[in-house]
């Protein structure tokens, strides 16, 4: 009977010391000197140097010649930053969920991302459009 009495108490005292062992947390160990760079540092992103397009509002008329929508008279909005680098004239495509055929003829502001010009007037993805006037200037 004292023998399984004490072999009682020895596993209780295995059980608390166990759940005392995983309430506490292991110390931190400093790491090792290197001498060299360190292995584990994150690689540089693939487009690490590449800048994203920036939104830009953009006023101007909507025009429609056949199928395709175009941004004529173009000028920054009221209220933008002076010297603002724009374009004459866009090629416009309508983003998800905009609707560019009801502003034909209309003066209008577009958000969205211009990109480079090309042999014809520069590409713009309209994001959303305002119209600011019910006739072009």
């Amino acid at each position: 009977m004292k023998k399984a009495i004490s072999t009682c108490f020895a596993v209780a005292a295995v059980a608390m010391w166990g759940v005392a062992a995983q309430g506490q947390e292991a110390p931190q160990r400093p790491a090792p000197p290197s001498d060299g760079p360190s292995q584990s540092a994150p690689a540089p992103a693939p487009d690490a140097g590449a800048k994203p397009a920036e939104t830009t509002t953009i006023a101007g008329c909507l025009a429609k010649a056949g199928e395709a929508f175009r941004l004529t008279d173009a000028k920054a909005p009221a209220g933008a930053a002076a010297g603002a680098d724009v374009e004459d004239e866009y090629a416009l495509e309508a983003g998800a969920g905009v609707a560019l055929a009801p502003h034909v003829d209309h003066q209008v502001e577009v958000t969205g991302r211009a990109s480079a010009a090309g042999a014809g007037a520069p590409s713009f993805m309209v994001s959303s459009v305002k119209m600011i006037a019910a006739e072009c200037e």
